[in-house]
């Protein structure tokens, strides 16, 4: 897969691979990068959304982001709520990314 901008960095700092061995998910449909859509929905949590409904808005008002993320449309809130759904169907996905973190944390990091 070639990619440039955020996703590219995600991948060089194997966030991507962290999130694929932690979720647990293939690509959504219509080429949507699973990782790429959460990291889309962790930023638009830090820039203040609280509903699912909001992360369209958020992506919309940042279109050289979304871009750079490797997203080809905006999704929507229903694939949003669906991917949110698949990566913690088991209950232990934050556990799970939060070790993974760790170790990328610790071999670039520190």
């Amino acid at each position: 897969m070639e990619c440039n901008g955020v996703l590219a960095f995600m991948q060089k700092t194997e966030f991507i691979d962290a999130f694929e061995k932690s979720a647990q998910v293939s690509r959504i449909r219509d080429s949507i990068e699973p990782a790429a859509l959460l990291t889309a929905v962790i930023c638009a949590l830090m820039d203040g959304a609280d509903r699912i409904e909001q992360i369209p808005c958020f992506l919309e008002k940042n279109r050289k982001f979304t871009k750079s993320l490797g997203l080809p449309r905006i999704p929507h809130p229903t694939t949003i709520y669906k991917l949110l759904k698949r990566i913690n169907k088991d209950g232990v996905f934050a556990q799970r990314m939060k070790n993974s973190m760790q170790e990328i944390i610790s071999k670039w990091y520190l």
